[in-house]
């Protein structure tokens, strides 16, 4: 279940990173399972080409599995929280 969340996080962290980027905007992502997760992390990609270097959009991806645990929960809602704040 985490290894879902890290897979997905994995593979577009290069492509969504950008050094020049001067807003950086973090989303917390829910998802069922790894192909909502990539469908949802294809999403965030296209919002970042869109962007371009105006905004870095950084993925915060949560499987409903992870969710259901107590500890994990706890820790996605802080997740959540530090997502609604925009840094520069």
């Amino acid at each position: 279940m985490f290894v879902q969340s890290s897979s997905v996080l994995d593979e577009t962290r290069l492509r969504m990173d950008s050094p020049k980027a001067s807003r950086s905007l973090r989303v917390v992502i829910a998802y069922e399972d790894l192909a909502a997760g990539k469908q949802a992390m294809s999403l965030i990609i296209q919002l970042g080409n869109e962007f371009g270097d105006d905004i870095k959009f950084t993925p915060l991806p949560w499987s409903f599995a992870l969710l259901a645990d107590v500890d994990w929960r706890a820790v996605a809602a802080s997740d959540a929280v530090r997502a609604e704040q925009a840094h520069s």
